[in-house]
């Protein structure tokens, strides 16, 4: 309940439009990406990914899916998701950057890394299986670092 009440009291502040999922989770954000760049390994990275992004996802739902659910009637729901996202698509390229000094680095840009981090941590990859396939949070962050690692190289 504290990141409803954090959220709420963001949107009363700032107006709706103004606040990003970053501004309500910064704590945790920050957090969560001062582990990630601390790793030194690809799988490290990853792994570290999968957690935080996990932990992020789990105890933000409620607001990812009010944000979610209020686009198709807000003027410019695209434009306000992005916005929305912003810090998250830039941690995961600082992330994507990051795995490009490992050794061995990935086989794909750091712009292509970004794309695959996004597409198996951000918002949607957690959605598609917790959500609309009824995955267990656990069993997702498990095959999402799987498939990460799996992949990238």
């Amino acid at each position: 309940m504290l990141i409803l009440r954090r959220a709420a009291e963001l949107f009363a502040d700032r107006g709706y439009g103004r606040v990003t999922v970053a501004d309500i989770a910064a704590p945790d954000y920050e957090q969560a990406m001062e582990q990630v760049i601390a790793q030194r390994t690809p799988e490290g990275v990853l792994e570290a990914l999968a957690r935080g992004t996990r932990l992020g996802n789990e105890g933000q739902f409620t607001v990812h899916e009010a944000v979610r659910k209020a686009l198709p009637s807000h003027e410019h729901g695209e434009a306000l998701w992005e916005r929305a996202t912003t810090d998250y698509r830039d941690a995961l390229h600082a992330a994507a950057g990051h795995l490009h000094t490992l050794a061995p680095p990935p086989r794909y840009t750091v712009d292509e890394t970004a794309d695959l981090l996004r597409f198996w941590f951000g918002p949607g990859g957690w959605r598609t299986l917790v959500v609309e396939n009824g995955w267990s949070w656990d069993r997702a962050e498990e095959v999402l670092y799987r498939t990460a690692v799996a992949t990238i190289h």
